[in-house]
């Protein structure tokens, strides 16, 4: 009989199987090669995410920013959403204050599509927003897909859930 498991989120979900500060932790151990482009390039590291208007994702989000500065205290980290908390607004206060003046802007999209272009770097974007606000701004036109170490968060989840439901895999 065919079966069905869905596996959580990147940055986990409530519940006592699968704590997920330890998976807003993982996600950002594997979010290194950002940190070290950033501390580089003694940049501030920018992520958008979509964010939702109906969905408080933002708590999670500032934890995951809140985890990469704690792994990675020579990188100021911060992530803004599209939709919902916490805004493009809210993150330049932040980024205002961490007295970086270059940011390195990055998707946090499992893909970097129409968003990217349009809000991300096309014109009237966060790009064109951050620089019209004195910052210079470097672009990475890459998704969380293309990124190995952020992939096998998925793997890993998608494994989990099925040997919670007594699926193997091969």
């Amino acid at each position: 009989m065919p079966s069905l498991a869905l596996g959580r989120p990147a940055l986990g979900t409530f519940g006592a199987g699968y704590p997920y500060v330890a998976d807003v932790r993982t996600a950002a151990a594997a979010l290194a090669a950002d940190a070290r482009l950033a501390e580089e390039e003694g940049a501030a590291l920018l992520y958008m995410g979509h964010g939702s208007n109906y969905f408080p994702s933002g708590g999670i989000y500032l934890q995951l920013a809140a985890a990469m500065r704690e792994l990675y205290p020579a990188v100021f980290t911060a992530i803004a959403t599209l939709e919902g908390f916490p805004s493009v607004d809210d993150a330049l206060v932040l980024l205002r204050e961490s007295g970086r003046k270059k940011v390195i802007l990055k998707p946090f999209l499992v893909a970097a599509g129409g968003h990217v272009r349009k809000d991300m770097v096309g014109p009237g974007s966060w790009a064109a927003r951050l620089e019209k606000e004195g910052f210079t701004v470097e672009p990475v036109l890459s998704g969380l897909a293309e990124q190995d170490s952020f992939v096998r968060i998925f793997i890993d989840h998608a494994a989990d859930a099925a040997a919670d439901a007594g699926i193997v895999l091969r």
